[in-house]
């Protein structure tokens, strides 16, 4: 039986707090035998306004593109760290959910992946429908669990206190 090949959308943050998110998503596409992976990072639009006192450096196409370079070849970087070679990337700025719906049909996605707490933005469902409704998805969401660094903190500090407080308590098993 031949296994499917996925089309996956896969959205993640190339700055270095996103390192892990990137690591992890690497993991799990692994599990999927992709055909071809986009990288998307989502952006914020920025739109630049007139100051009271000066004229904006850098338009917004501009601005655009200069994010797209620095966060393309962050991106490059970090995926070369772990083996991956000449990934597709692109730069969306707007709403997360109408961005993402247009790219999944535009590029015929099986699957996005994301971070655990960019889910509401992606699906729409953020406790906002009333103000704007969701656009659809033409595919599956998958999320990627990445804890903080406060919960990493936590689970090594009890790990410490388990290790150092069971043979006190439990003599006979270590």
């Amino acid at each position: 039986m031949a296994s499917r090949h996925y089309r996956i959308i896969a959205v993640v943050d190339p700055l270095p707090s996103g390192e892990e998110l990137v690591r992890r998503t690497v993991a799990v596409l692994r599990g999927y035998n992709p055909r071809d992976v986009l990288w998307v990072t989502l952006c914020d639009d920025m739109g630049m306004g007139f100051e009271s006192c000066h004229v904006p450096f850098l338009t917004p196409v501009e601005w655009l593109q200069r994010t797209e370079a620095d966060l393309s070849s962050r991106l490059q970087e970090l995926l070369g760290r772990l083996g991956i070679t000449q990934p597709e990337f692109r730069l969306l700025s707007g709403p997360p959910n109408q961005t993402l719906a247009a790219v999944s049909e535009e590029w015929g996605s099986d699957l996005i992946l994301s971070k655990e707490t960019d889910a509401g933005k992606i699906t729409g469902h953020n406790g906002m429908e009333w103000l704007q409704p969701p656009v659809p998805l033409a595919c599956a969401v998958q999320t990627v669990a990445v804890p903080s660094p406060w919960q990493r903190g936590m689970q090594t500090l009890l790990h410490r206190w388990n290790s150092r407080l069971r043979p006190l308590f439990f003599p006979g098993r270590v």
